[in-house]
């Protein structure tokens, strides 16, 4: 997401030290972000969960992403999501959305769309955010989403597969909310 808004110095300081060669640097940092950081820490956080293979900071950017409560995060939790070089993260970024209890109902269509490009794990995270949903939902912000499904599950020769299964149930989902509306 490209954004004029710049980090304050104590967050840049932190983001630095995201790049230090010693894991437990990167970790207190990473704490100290929980405290000082805002919504540009995001796409750092996901870009060193991506290039890291250091679990114990793997496991402590999940705990930040889940557990993040500012209501600016969520376009920034879906540029990531959008972002290809960020594709081993969206099953980290889906389960964060409903962790979180953000609002992202306006980004529903977004998370339909990760989980049909990608695979089991990030459909069975889909299919927690909605039900998990706890935002009022209208024809607007179910039927782009609806669509992507449908036209999904609708392809010709696609196999029915578990991923399959889930989406199908998400679409019921939908559709079920769409006739009580």
């Amino acid at each position: 997401m490209s954004t004029t808004k710049k980090p304050n110095k104590k967050v840049s300081e932190l983001l630095g030290k995201l790049n230090d060669s010693e894991p437990k640097e990167v970790i207190k940092a990473i704490e100290a972000l929980k405290l000082h950081g805002n919504e540009m820490i995001i796409e750092p956080l996901v870009k060193l969960h991506v290039s890291t293979s250091n679990n114990a900071i793997k496991s402590e950017i999940e705990t930040l992403l889940n557990t993040i409560k500012s209501t600016k995060v969520p376009p920034y939790v879906i540029a990531c999501l959008q972002n290809k070089e960020y594709q081993s993260a969206h099953q980290i970024l889906l389960s964060s959305i409903w962790n979180s209890n953000l609002d992202y109902t306006p980004y529903l269509e977004d998370i339909v769309n990760t989980a049909i490009a990608g695979d089991l794990m990030e459909a069975m995270e889909c299919i927690t955010i909605f039900e998990n949903l706890e935002a009022e939902l209208d024809e607007e912000k179910i039927m782009p989403p609806l669509i992507a499904l449908n036209k999904y599950l609708n392809e010709p020769g696609l196999e029915t597969t578990a991923k399959h299964d889930l989406l199908k149930e998400v679409a019921l989902f939908l559709n079920h909310v769409n006739q009580t509306l």
